[in-house]
């Protein structure tokens, strides 16, 4: 109902929605505010665009504008997982190393997930359709994953927030915190792709699915 939308806007930590629009040339589009229900469909349609794949055209409308996967909207580095609006950033992915090993900035699986990085990408397009055992053991993966991040890196997670929070150049513990904040998000960087990059990540995605 309408009371998603009040609920969406008013989040202390908002929601982001990263989209790549074609405006007429490809650009980042992080949404994290909504018109309307369908709006917020729309974002999330538009956010799950793989061309060809999620539909029999290239690209979908969106606000007016064609727009795919906001995974071609981010620094490579950042494997799709854009920063927020928030002192810290924690980025989760089903893609072992996609982030850089897991830690209290990193959710992701260990080494001995059972799915390679290939394997994960054919069942995320559908190519060919998983079984349903097998989305319910990753499924149940992911929840294991992030009940062992919270276990681990919980604790050093909360320890950057507080820090990020009360940071102050006089407070030792503060500097600190977010020197380590800062080396975590290293691999990270907050610069958005130039629009020769983003073209070039789309022109590799059509490559491999012309190669398929």
């Amino acid at each position: 109902d309408e009371g998603l939308v009040e609920a969406l806007n008013s989040r202390p930590g908002s929601l982001r929605i990263g989209i790549t629009h074609f405006k007429p040339f490809p650009s980042a589009l992080y949404v994290s505010q909504f018109l309307s229900l369908e709006d917020v469909k729309s974002s999330m349609l538009a956010t799950s665009c793989i061309p060809f794949y999620f539909a029999r055209t290239p690209a979908l409308i969106y606000r007016g504008w064609p727009a795919v996967d906001g995974f071609f909207a981010t620094p490579r580095e950042q494997f799709g997982a854009p920063s927020t609006a928030a002192s810290i950033t924690v980025r989760s992915t089903p893609f072992a190393g996609a982030l850089g090993p897991p830690g209290p900035l990193v959710i992701s699986p260990g080494a001995d997930f059972p799915l390679d990085r290939e394997q994960l990408m054919q069942t995320a397009l559908g190519a060919p359709c998983a079984d349903d055992h097998v989305l319910t053991s990753l499924l149940e993966q992911g929840q294991e994953d992030a009940d062992c991040w919270i276990k681990t890196y919980g604790g050093e997670a909360r320890d950057l927030i507080d820090g990020s929070n009360s940071f102050d150049d006089n407070n030792t513990r503060g500097n600190s915190l977010h020197r380590a904040a800062q080396k975590q998000s290293t691999d990270q960087p907050e610069r958005e792709p130039s629009m020769l990059e983003r073209t070039g990540q789309l022109f590799k995605f059509f490559i491999r699915i012309v190669k398929r």
